[in-house]
């Protein structure tokens, strides 16, 4: 598969009212045509900072740096030329629709405004796209729907309306963060849905960030998992999902919401450690049942596994 996306090294620093917080530190990762690549971890692990990053969607005054940040050919320069990727070329599909659609105007308007804006589309070409990406995204009919303004529609429909917001930018990238955050099991399976066939179809190669590991397992094609700024593992999603290297990897697995035969459900030791506050050594050891001596002084790097993986832990290490 033709690569689309490269990332080398990547750091971000977000600013603080008493100095900069390293939030992701030097994540390296590709996307592939037609390939969905999963961020797996726990909230307040980088994933969406790493995620926005790529289209210069921080705060203002953060800081990033790369060794090497490629898209479709196009080497970056720095964090402006990602700005210019924004919407031509790397679309987004945000979590909780309602706080990204415009409530003022309707679903319609708001696809065709992004039709023009990006393709240059006329305002008959426009109406005419608008409503067949409405249609294409299950939103039927669409001459009805797109009259709609955002709280006349439903999350699962909100969330539709993003895709079709996404398709009229004729993405090569697609990043899709949490994007099915407040559906129900039955929604979320079929937005998911939606999103592979279109990944397959248009070629999409698609970032998506998620907690949800049985969703995970549903989409992706390889994944990687994220722990207090620093990717611990990454592979074949199969092979990471059913046999996990990384002690971080397997506690995700062993917590998904089933109970145990106490009735309990299962959780990880401990929390995800404060940016400000890391500890020595592996982020991960005070949480570790597995931890080495040497777990709490240095950083482990990366270590190269068979097929392909990468895992970032002492007890993987290669001789």
């Amino acid at each position: 598969m033709k690569e689309i996306l490269r990332v080398e090294n990547l750091t971000v620093r977000l600013p603080q009212p008493d100095g900069m917080m390293t939030v992701a530190r030097d994540v390296s990762f590709s996307l592939h045509e037609g390939e969905i690549l999963c961020c797996v971890g726990e909230s307040g692990c980088g994933k969406t900072t790493t995620a926005l990053a790529l289209t210069d969607l921080l705060p203002e005054h953060s800081r990033v740096s790369f060794d090497r940040l490629v898209f479709n050919g196009h080497v970056a320069q720095d964090a402006t030329t990602c700005a210019s990727w924004r919407g031509q070329g790397i679309a987004n599909i945000f979590q909780e629709a309602s706080a990204h659609l415009d409530p003022l105007f309707c679903v319609g308007a708001q696809v065709r405004e992004t039709l023009i804006t990006t393709r240059g589309l006329d305002e008959e070409a426009a109406h005419a796209e608008a409503r067949r990406l409405l249609d294409r995204v299950g939103l039927k009919p669409a001459e009805d729907v797109e009259r709609f303004y955002p709280h006349q529609l439903s999350g699962g429909m909100n969330q539709r309306v993003l895709v079709a917001l996404a398709l009229a930018c004729a993405p090569r990238v697609l990043i899709a963060d949490e994007p099915t955050t407040g559906l129900d099991q039955a929604l979320r399976l079929e937005l998911a849905g939606l999103i592979k066939g279109l990944a397959a179809e248009k070629g999409w190669a698609v970032l998506w960030i998620t907690h949800d590991i049985d969703l995970a397992e549903v989409v992706a094609d390889r994944a990687m998992v994220m722990y207090a700024g620093r990717i611990v593992e990454e592979g074949k999603a199969q092979d990471v999902f059913t046999s996990p290297l990384h002690p971080y990897t397997q506690a995700l697995l062993a917590c998904r919401l089933r109970k145990d035969a106490a009735g309990r459900l299962p959780s990880i030791y401990g929390e995800v450690p404060n940016f400000r506050a890391l500890p020595a050594g592996c982020a991960f050891h005070p949480r570790c049942a597995q931890r080495l001596k040497e777990c709490d002084k240095t950083i482990p790097e990366t270590f190269p596994q068979a097929g392909g993986r990468k895992v970032r832990c002492y007890l993987r290490r290669t001789v």
